[in-house]
């Protein structure tokens, strides 16, 4: 349909916008073409001389960036975007470039700037109407739930994402619907829910599969395997975490790649296999290391001081756990610090 529309346009300002939408399909499936199209609208834009252009440019850059976990680079870009959608009077353009601000800033973790990006965003969404904002509103509460998430205000991230996950059902928007599924999923697990957890993530699975988005895909293959891990089904859980690395040859997800080898390394901890899990703790640390995912890394050299525990390495185990208790702290993770207080404990029995 877009290919068709775009044969058909002889208007440079209707192609661009075309192309814009074109780039975006690709961005889950293809990271080629995304990025090829992206430079069509870029050079569209220039011609025109449009700052919307501009911005669907950079918008497109960033995503990109974010998938590729360059954190950084990402930030920038969204940045940018947010920048020149300021320069348009398109005020869907500019909520979708504070919401973009806010899925980067978590990585970072920066969630209070999230939460007030994503205020700023909701509060431009609630002067809109039409279904395209209602969409992109469903997107921002599943933003505000992720911050919450991480801030650990589980209790008031399930209600963002369910007011989200209401706002996409009524609309239609299965994609947003199926992402806020998952991420409930994944709260389910922060609360130990985990029956509750693998019937959200089966969920999310299968429409991520029925919609072809792969990268939603490897989300809910993991969170499945951390809930099949939670009810103590080891062996299932063992060959979910297989499942999700195969499909992640396929495509760039580092965070998942985390998860994944964290999750494998659970599964050897709770068999009592210590060299094992370290071998897989260590996969993980070396991939937290390299997007310097410190939420990440915290709790993988949690689990890691435990592994060492397990094999009387009293040195190593302090080591990283002292590592982990430092960025807690740093961080603020205040959640985890008591995690880390009775693994130390547990060194000097």
């Amino acid at each position: 349909m877009l290919y068709e529309r775009l044969e058909a346009s002889a208007n440079d300002e209707e192609r661009m916008h075309i192309k814009f939408d074109i780039a975006t399909f690709f961005l889950n499936t293809n990271e080629q073409r995304t990025l090829e199209y992206a430079e069509e609208v870029n050079e569209l834009a220039e011609r025109l001389d449009s700052n919307l252009g501009r911005c669907y440019y950079h918008s497109t850059l960033g995503r990109v960036q974010y998938r590729k976990s360059s954190f950084d680079d990402a930030a920038k870009s969204f940045q940018r975007a947010l920048e020149l959608s300021l320069l348009t009077d398109d005020l869907l353009t500019q909520a979708i470039c504070y919401d973009s601000l806010v899925v980067v800033f978590g990585p970072q973790n920066r969630y209070d700037l999230a939460l007030d990006n994503s205020q700023k965003a909701l509060t431009i969404y609630n002067q809109l109407t039409g279904q395209a904002a209602q969409w992109q509103k469903a997107t921002c509460y599943n933003n505000i739930g992720i911050a919450q998430k991480n801030l650990h205000e589980l209790d008031e991230a399930e209600e963002s994402y369910l007011k989200g996950l209401a706002i996409a059902n009524e609309s239609e928007n299965e994609r947003i619907g199926y992402i806020i599924i998952n991420n409930l999923a994944q709260l389910k697990i922060a609360q130990e829910k985990y029956a509750e957890g693998m019937a959200y993530a089966t969920t999310a699975l299968e429409g991520f599969r029925k919609l072809n988005h792969k990268v939603g895909e490897t989300y809910a293959m993991v969170h499945l395997a951390h809930c099949q891990l939670g009810v103590g089904d080891y062996a299932v859980a063992l060959q979910s975490y297989i499942g999700t690395a195969k499909v992640l040859k396929d495509i760039d997800n580092k965070p998942v790649e985390i998860q994944l080898y964290k999750g494998m390394g659970n599964v050897y901890l709770k068999l009592e296999a210590y060299n094992e899990a370290l071998h897989n703790y260590k996969k993980a640390l070396a991939v937290a290391l390299a997007i310097a995912d410190v939420r990440d890394l915290c709790e993988v050299y949690l689990c890691i001081g435990k592994a060492y525990l397990g094999i009387y390495d009293i040195v190593a185990s302090h080591d990283a756990l002292n590592k982990g208790l430092e960025i807690a702290t740093r961080e603020g993770f205040k959640h985890l610090l008591p995690d880390f207080e009775d693994a130390l404990a547990t060194q000097k029995v």
